[in-house]
């Protein structure tokens, strides 16, 4: 994947298609009202979500471990966004996983 210059914003860094369709995969109680309504955007409430994987262009998840194992895989296009979390360093995974690049 080609590195990101400072004048691209980072879909087009990637090669992205303008015609990107979003599948949020979660449970409707906690997608923002309207979302679902945006052009381009599908709401699937649906568990387990890994078999939606393999089909994916790009995963973003949080850092968590199941998100994290689950997506071995499919590293190189896994994005992942560490948060915050009492008992759980996600802030940790992420820098390990980033210091073991995909093959």
């Amino acid at each position: 994947m080609p590195a990101a210059c400072p004048d691209q914003d980072q879909p087009a860094a990637e090669r992205v298609v303008e015609s990107t369709h979003l599948v949020v995969a979660a449970p409707p109680e906690v997608v923002p009202v309207g979302l679902a309504d945006d052009a381009g955007i599908t709401v699937v409430d649906r568990y387990p979500v890994e078999p939606m994987f393999a089909d994916a262009d790009r995963v973003v998840t949080a850092a968590g471990f199941n998100a994290m194992r689950q997506l071995e895989p499919h590293r190189a296009r896994h994005r992942f966004v560490p948060l915050p979390r009492r008992y759980d360093d996600q802030f940790e995974r992420a820098r390990r996983a980033r210091s073991h690049p995909p093959d």
